[in-house]
């Protein structure tokens, strides 16, 4: 009995400590590469480096240029993504559209392929300052 009871805790104790608590983390499981990427921008990558040293680190960017981008923590409004609400997929577009031209900021960015979905690919994407310094660092699908 007490060995089973001993097994039991150690597989608990297994279990608990193999769950990892961090959302970000969990969200890249389902590709080891991108889990690889997440890992080395977390660890590797962090805001302050400059463009030429994280092309010393990653090599020649996929992509390089200004994209315009909504604020960070900033998204379409659900009244605006809302379907039933236009007469026409046009209308919407346009609405949308909109939206992005009054609200949205040029970022310099560099992107780099980290995975080829069966859609969209993975990208790392980073975003520079006006002088050339990363603010910020995301893996999405592009």
């Amino acid at each position: 009995m007490k060995r089973y009871l001993f097994n039991y805790l150690l597989l608990l104790a297994l279990l608990l400590t193999a769950c990892s608590n961090d959302e970000e983390e969990q969200e890249y499981n389902y590709s080891p590469r991108a889990k690889m990427m997440y890992e080395f921008v977390k660890h590797h990558l962090q805001p302050g480096l400059s463009r030429q040293r994280i092309v010393n680190l990653l090599g020649k960017p996929f992509y390089e240029g200004v994209i315009p981008n909504l604020p960070k923590g900033m998204t379409v409004p659900d009244s605006i993504l809302n379907t039933s609400i236009y007469s026409s997929t046009d209308e919407r577009t346009d609405a949308i559209n909109e939206f992005f031209r009054t609200h949205s900021q040029p970022d310099t960015v560099l992107k780099y392929r980290v995975e080829d979905g069966l859609m969209d690919p993975t990208m790392l994407i980073i975003k520079f300052d006006d002088k050339g310094i990363a603010r910020d660092f995301s893996i999405e699908t592009d």
